[in-house]
């Protein structure tokens, strides 16, 4: 029997593009209906939202417009104050977002009625092991990174080997993806701070991609493995749903017209560096964890068991030249050189509405077809595919 995992990426707002997957793969379905279809549940991040989303029984739709409206997004990410936050933003440099407002902003939309006049839904303030309506087989974990311990550390809704004799607390969801959303240095002010044993005591803690996990998928396939010895490898199954990401060849571009395709070399320095680290947690870790999850399920026909679904933001290769995708001239309004360079440049915590409603085209244009979905490893010299689906459809169909 197949073991299906729902992998779900961190990425702030541009975990959007995963409600809009749900909404295509699952249209109009309840988040628990959703959820039935798995086995496992493994978020990180803005994939947390996603799944809190799932969890609360909203529908794809429903869980797109967590992202996509702005009062929305105006109870998770609230500005420190405005002169901070305008220094910060100018420099490039230094935390925007007051994180204790964040956990009240998520209690208030995970606790929100499910329809407008209907009852409070309290499900923001449950546990994690006291969730309710959900098969008894389904396995939740949200990650984080334990910031006093400096350590990963992730919460289950149930009892795991990987976990001892002594488990961790279990925290509320709103708390769970509190910790779990919670990016240092360059964007929440202060680590998330959790009550423990009735509020006697606290812990704190970061994103769980500092310890490597905004893709999750591997850590979902060893969860598994772990805990059903009985399990082949090759019967495990997992949906990886990304939040987009860029790729450029490196090198001197072969013409004018291929210069802003190309990967700009930078200047060494204590503040690019600094950029570097704040940002590298969403970049090459996610990678390698497709690859990895990838040659741990592999099936004897090698046909991936690993189906990762992300839309790529970087060019193609067009017969002798690179070029744009298709996709890049129908976003309404501008140019497909504009397009792109936003896109490409657009931070990770994307909160006006223009950048919001510019991936939410993008989200679109990918679906369609006309911008490529990123593989589970190319060749990082031509962008070629070693592994995975080069568009959206294969994935969906392999899926």
């Amino acid at each position: 029997m197949v073991c299906k995992i729902l992998s779900l990426d961190g990425g702030g707002p541009w975990a959007m593009i995963q409600a809009c997957v749900l909404q295509d793969l699952y249209p109009d379905w309840p988040g628990r209906r959703i959820l039935a279809e798995f086995d496992l549940a493994i978020a990180n991040s803005g994939g947390g939202i996603t799944l809190a989303g799932l969890l609360k029984n909203l529908t794809p739709a429903a869980i797109r417009d967590l992202f996509l409206v702005q009062a929305n997004r105006e109870k998770i990410f609230v500005r420190r104050n405005w002169a901070v936050y305008e220094i910060c933003r100018l420099l490039g440099v230094g935390p925007k977002w007051d994180a204790a407002a964040k956990l009240q902003g998520l209690r208030t939309l995970f606790n929100a009625p499910l329809a407008p006049g209907g009852s409070p839904d309290p499900i923001g303030d449950v546990t994690l092991d006291a969730l309710p309506d959900l098969p008894d087989r389904l396995q939740v974990i949200i990650a984080a990174f334990d910031y006093d311990q400096n350590r990963e550390v992730f919460f289950r809704r149930k009892p795991s080997v990987l976990q001892g004799q002594t488990p961790p607390f279990t925290p509320s969801l709103a708390g769970a993806v509190h910790a779990s959303s919670n990016a240092p240095i360059n964007y929440f002010n202060a680590p998330a701070l959790l009550p423990v044993h009735g509020g006697v005591a606290s812990r704190r803690f970061w994103d769980g991609g500092v310890g490597g996990f905004n893709n999750p998928v591997l850590r979902g396939v060893i969860e598994v493995l772990a805990n059903d010895r009985t399990l082949d490898p090759s019967d495990i199954s997992a949906l990886s749903l990304g939040t987009g990401g860029n790729w450029q060849p490196a090198g001197t571009a072969p013409s004018p017209a291929e210069k802003l395709l190309f990967a700009p070399p930078c200047a060494p320095g204590p503040r690019t560096d600094l950029l570097k680290m704040a940002t590298a947690i969403i970049d090459d870790p996610p990678d390698a964890a497709s690859v990895d999850a990838h040659v741990i399920t592999r099936a004897p026909d090698d046909a991936p068991r690993i189906i990762r679904l992300s839309p790529v933001i970087g060019p193609e290769r067009q017969g002798t030249h690179w070029g744009l995708p298709a996709g890049f001239s129908y976003f309404p309004g501008i140019t497909p050189a504009v397009a792109f360079t936003t896109l490409l440049n657009m931070p990770m915590d994307a909160v006006a509405q223009q950048q919001v409603d510019l991936i939410q085209t993008l989200a679109a244009e990918w679906i369609a077809g006309r911008i490529p979905n990123q593989p589970i490893l190319r060749n990082q010299e031509d962008g070629s595919i070693i592994i995975g689906h080069g568009r959206y459809a294969d994935g969906k169909n392999a899926w």
